[in-house]
């Protein structure tokens, strides 16, 4: 008889986030770095952890992308661009959630290609 693997809780999804977590981190850490030198005096500081919110990996890209390039470091450059990437995250789950398993049934093609992200349902 197979044993049902159980409920899944917080504490379950808090482990299962561990290797994220352990590559995120320093990352973030990294980029606290840099936006502080960028920003030459130090970056502001006032509003951090709500810009720090919206840090991910390809916001993360992204700025030091435009630090390279000679921009100084600024919050306000860093909520358009989290906000941006959440919205397009947001909506795109709304919308693939009202689309259904079956949006992508008469394109086979694209169905295929899309095949490899992970989903909750599998």
């Amino acid at each position: 008889m197979n044993a049902s693997p159980g409920k899944a809780t917080v504490r379950t999804g808090l482990i299962a986030a561990v290797p994220i977590v352990l590559g995120y981190f320093p990352i973030a850490f990294s980029f606290g770095v840099a936006a502080t030198k960028a920003a030459g005096t130090g970056a502001p500081k006032r509003y951090a952890s709500a810009w720090a919110f919206g840090l991910t990996d390809d916001v993360f890209g992204a700025a030091l992308g435009v630090m390279a390039r000679g921009r100084r470091f600024s919050e306000p450059f860093m909520f358009g661009l989290g906000i941006a990437a959440d919205a397009a995250w947001l909506s795109g789950t709304a919308f693939g959630a009202y689309a259904g398993g079956g949006a992508l049934k008469h394109w086979p093609v694209v169905d295929a290609a899309l095949g490899f992200m992970p989903t909750l349902v599998r």
